[in-house]
């Protein structure tokens, strides 16, 4: 049996451009949002690898953290940066939080939950200017669990507006919008991998 392999945020930014929010595009970035960041870059509505096959890995983007050492994207801006945040403050097992709890709580006007989304939208919002600024693509896709909250673009959209704002330089802020196929977005675009691999045909 014929078979294909692709990296699964790629795959992701596959299915965007087969059939979900970046069909009419011709460049675009993904940032895939879970237990870590996933990513990748599409040129010319075809994945870009990079030398070392690591192109679109924003999760390994570098970050000052509070206490001036490094931390990568994925530590700083994913899901489970912000369980840990909570359970850390909280002196309480990661195990017993997630992320939906912390959003929750967040509502319910838990100062600790609040902190820790408020660290996580900061840290999302200057990642996606950096991609903005390396990259220049069409639009800026945000995939994983949390592209399902309903105030994510919002929020996104007025802190990026804000970061524009406070800077001395004219930045041009960035055009952001969820993934259309939301946590499919990987299987289908694996399935629409293994289509234009020319292993199969429409058949």
């Amino acid at each position: 049996m014929p078979v294909t392999i692709e990296n699964d945020a790629n795959c992701a930014a596959l299915a965007e451009i087969w059939s979900g929010n970046a069909r009419t595009e011709k460049n675009v970035a993904t940032l895939i949002i879970g237990t870590g960041i996933g990513g990748a870059i599409i040129q010319d509505r075809k994945i870009f690898h990079g030398n070392h096959h690591h192109a679109g890995d924003f999760g390994y983007m570098l970050f000052p953290t509070e206490t001036g050492e490094l931390s990568v994207f994925s530590r700083l801006a994913s899901t489970s940066s912000i369980i840990r945040y909570v359970a850390k403050k909280k002196a309480e097992p990661v195990s017993s939080w997630s992320g939906e709890k912390v959003f929750e709580l967040a509502k319910a006007k838990d100062p600790i939950c609040q902190e820790a989304i408020d660290r996580f939208y900061s840290m999302l919002s200057l990642g996606i200017y950096n991609i903005q600024y390396v990259y220049d693509p069409d639009v800026i896709l945000i995939g994983g669990g949390i592209s399902s909250r309903k105030e994510l673009l919002d929020e996104l959209r007025s802190r990026l507006i804000t970061i524009q704002t406070e800077t001395p330089e004219k930045l041009v802020v960035p055009k952001v919008m969820v993934c259309y196929h939301k946590n499919h977005a990987n299987l289908l675009g694996a399935a629409y991998h293994f289509m234009i691999s020319g292993e199969v045909t429409d058949k």
